[in-house]
């Protein structure tokens, strides 16, 4: 059992409670591949198996043909109404006239001079 503090319990059950209290950093949704039907959900929009775009009305489910995906949902790592990120860490971004690919993401490390542990050692010699 975690000890109290304060009235807060410390025990793993309370630890992991308090990190799904964490703010998200963003607003775009990791796409959920393990199942079928609604795969990802952005405010009202979702986004289902197939690719296609739905709008959650409070009449009823409303397709929104013009906002489906334009690459297989396998390759969506988050996806948001109008922006989408791949597998690839590729950026498509929706605009008026359609989907835009903006490219690869372009952080990261930066490829290392020296391969080899003896070159990197000589130049501190």
């Amino acid at each position: 059992m975690g000890r109290k503090t304060r009235g807060y319990s410390t025990g793993p059950l309370s630890l992991l409670t308090m990190a799904h209290q964490e703010p998200k950093p963003a607003t775009a949704e990791w796409v959920d591949h393990s199942g079928c039907g609604v795969v990802a959900m952005a405010d009202r929009w979702l986004l289902d198996e197939f690719g296609q775009v739905w709008w959650a009305d409070p009449n009823g489910w409303d397709p929104r043909p013009d906002d489906d995906i334009p690459v297989p949902v396998s390759e969506v790592k988050f996806w948001d109404n109008d922006a989408l990120v791949t597998v690839s860490n590729e950026l498509l971004y929706r605009t008026a006239s359609g989907w835009r690919n903006l490219g690869p993401w372009p952080g990261g490390p930066s490829p290392a001079e020296k391969t080899t542990w003896s070159e990197l050692k000589s130049e501190f010699k």
